[in-house]
């Protein structure tokens, strides 16, 4: 049995607003938190920002830019750029894991070889450390971990076990198999069915989480309430069936296997995050492409690990972001609601405008975006207050202080 000492990553210091207007060029600005818009010079960037990821000590930024191998540092108290690093001759870098003050760790997807490169380089001098190589088809996310970065791999062209894929300090690969949880994608049937003109494809995706400090991996299941927990020091795995209350057990089995015995599903796919309290946080849908509908969510479920049940905290919630506090700030696309959870998993506030609703935050504030008006609003995450109203839809890029 593994231990379940779980623990959201905390940011140490308070890094400024900065954020990436739209349009072209590319350019990174500061921005004013009330009104976003820019209270600084632009720094060019050298290309469209992919990864990107703080220094340890918030004085530094770190990102992916462009599809030419480059990583671009700005130093941000300076306002200037600090290197642009060509570590690859081609090819984009959507993950950007700044791990320690002199290591930055770089993930480039190999497409359509599934030859996958992980970078390990100093950002500063630009030296590479080392190179690793994974293979294969993977799921999800790619996750930092305390010296490397952690994913899930997935059997080529069909759905089969899963293994979680951890590549360590020192550029040392190891593939952990993950009993009971499977995953992958289907190719399309051959003929398609006059009924059904779209040919769809069979998938199943579980969920990665990581929790740097304790240096474990999370894994949940696709189809069933089971989580693996990883030992990332040692391989460990421990797996955890999860329980829940009768009433809430009948909920989840209509809404898992009711899904998946409806027509033309493609499958379910789900997310999982940290969160601060001792606890995880599962998010999904059950996808429906054949049908033409929108995707069925999953909801948000609150996950304790002390005994391994889980509850559904909230059935119209389609993505989480991870808040101040270790909480989560939660929205619900379609239906414009924006909710705050604290570290326990329970509600404190939730915010209700318009439809197309996302979110980005920082600090203590919450933007949340209303395509269908045309606005964008500023929450105070605290209470979930109305501070502002921005006349656009399309507000700069934010970047993430979590």
């Amino acid at each position: 049995m593994l231990s379940h000492a779980l623990r959201a990553p905390e940011r140490a210091v308070r890094v400024p607003l900065v954020g990436i207007p739209r349009g072209r060029p590319a350019r990174l600005v500061r921005l004013h938190s009330r009104t976003l818009r820019p209270v600084s010079r632009a720094i060019r960037l050298h290309g469209w920002q992919w990864g990107i990821d703080w220094s340890p000590d918030g004085r530094h930024l770190a990102l992916g830019v462009g599809s030419g191998g480059r990583i671009q540092v700005v130093d941000v108290r300076r306002w200037r750029t600090r290197a642009v690093i060509r570590a690859r001759r081609r090819g984009a870098f959507p993950v950007v894991a700044w791990v320690a003050p002199r290591r930055l760790i770089a993930f480039r997807f190999g497409s359509p070889s599934l030859r996958h490169e992980v970078i390990a380089l100093d950002p500063f001098s630009g030296r590479v450390e080392w190179r690793a190589v994974v293979r294969g088809e993977l799921a999800g996310e790619v996750l930092p971990t305390r010296d490397g970065v952690a994913l899930l791999g997935l059997p080529s062209g069909r759905i089969g076990p899963a293994r979680l894929i951890a590549v360590d300090g020192e550029g040392h690969v190891r593939e952990t198999p993950l009993p009971g949880i499977t995953g992958g994608t289907e190719p399309p049937p051959a003929n398609v069915d006059s009924d059904e003109p779209f040919p769809v494809s069979p998938q199943r995706m579980p969920g990665l989480a990581v929790d740097v400090a304790a240096h474990r991996a999370y894994v949940i299941a696709a189809e069933r309430p089971a989580i693996a927990e990883v030992d990332l020091a040692s391989g460990a795995v421990a797996m955890h069936a999860l329980t829940v209350r009768r009433t809430a057990l009948q909920r989840l089995e209509s809404l898992v296997v009711g899904t998946a015995e409806a027509k033309g599903v493609t499958g379910p796919v789900r997310w999982l995050r940290m969160l601060g309290g001792d606890r995880l946080a599962v998010t999904g849908a059950d996808y429906d492409d054949a049908s033409r509908r929108e995707p069925r969510r999953f909801g948000l479920w609150i996950v304790d690990p002390s005994d391994w049940t889980w509850r559904r905290a909230d059935d119209s919630i389609d993505w989480v972001l991870p808040a101040a506090g270790g909480g989560l700030v939660a929205f619900d696309y379609r239906g414009g609601r924006v909710a705050l959870f604290g570290p326990d998993g329970r509600r404190v506030w939730r915010w209700q405008r318009g439809r197309g609703t996302d979110v980005q935050a920082h600090g203590s504030l919450v933007y949340a975006r209303d395509r269908a008006a045309h606005r964008t609003y500023v929450l105070d995450a605290r209470d979930g207050r109305t501070l502002g109203t921005l006349p656009t839809a399309r507000p700069p890029f934010i970047v993430p202080d979590l």
